[in-house]
């Protein structure tokens, strides 16, 4: 006779519990205090001080003021199931056409707590090209995927990615703390998309724009790395422009409708695509 996966000897009691907790979190996207949920969930308060203290110290809930909620790390997770391989069927005809169209490499990413974790890449087909590894990750602050995901990030969830990022310097181009950061992602709302004139690596531009659901949450980026050699000498908001409107098909693969966007810039763009710029 076999047994059902809920039997009590199977059942890891904390576990179990944290597993509950997270169910319930993922119903409050306000948070919730330790003491809040003890009693909702009917459990020991110094339990869930314990669960929700082991979850923070690895990334899953962020706190402030005593409230926990879910950090992007989880939200990675959440997702992985439906995006990491629907997100790169979906990305995969606009990043041919759009690597056709600049003839730089091309990737999608999404985000990994403070980190973006590259899913897929089209290589350019010039000889001097940039390339990297899939599964490799850039710094959200010093990259031009992770600006674009951060700046239309619910406010509260950018707010608290804001109070952990380090601002790691890796070149002088690097952002180099939050008053800088928080005007980048004025520009960026203003734009969308984001710009990384080697933040990270000196030599190597990059042009990125968030992918949406039908939430308008901001599943991942599509962008284009090169040279700056060659990218220097190319209009970069005609370039930006193009990232943007390719995001934005991928975009209405998931759902997004940019006429119904809170930002003006996607509803225009929505409204009414421009050509690539000429090679």
């Amino acid at each position: 006779m076999t047994r059902s996966s809920r039997h009590p000897s199977y059942i890891i009691p904390n576990l179990d519990r944290a597993l509950k907790l997270l169910e319930y979190l993922s119903a409050q996207p306000e948070g919730s205090s330790v003491t809040e949920i003890a009693n909702r969930l009917g459990l020991p308060k110094n339990s869930v001080f314990r669960i929700v203290r082991t979850l923070a110290a690895n990334g899953f809930l962020l706190e402030h003021d005593k409230i926990y909620r879910f950090s992007p790390k989880i939200l990675s997770l959440g997702y992985a199931g439906i995006r990491r391989t629907n997100l790169i069927e979906a990305s995969l005809k606009e990043m041919y056409t759009l690597r056709d169209e600049v003839n730089e490499t091309i990737f999608v990413g999404t985000l990994a707590q403070s980190q973006v974790v590259i899913l897929e890449q089209l290589p350019s087909f010039h000889h001097v090209k940039f390339t990297i590894e899939i599964g490799h990750r850039v710094p959200i602050h010093a990259s031009a995927p992770g600006k674009a995901i951060l700046a239309f990030l619910p406010q509260g969830e950018q707010r608290d990615l804001l109070d952990h990022i380090a601002f790691t310097r890796y070149t002088d181009r690097t952002i180099p703390g939050m008053k800088t950061m928080v005007q980048e992602i004025e520009t960026i709302h203003g734009n969308g998309y984001a710009l990384d004139l080697g933040e990270e690596v000196t030599e190597i531009f990059c042009v990125a724009s968030p992918v949406f659901d039908y939430r308008e949450y901001p599943i991942a980026s599509l962008w284009l790395s090169g040279p700056d050699f060659r990218l220097s000498k190319m209009d970069l908001d005609q370039v930006g422009t193009v990232v943007r409107e390719h995001a934005l098909r991928v975009s209405r693969e998931f759902g997004y409708d940019p006429s119904l966007s809170k930002y003006a810039v996607f509803k225009a763009a929505g409204a009414s695509p421009r050509s690539a710029p000429g090679r």
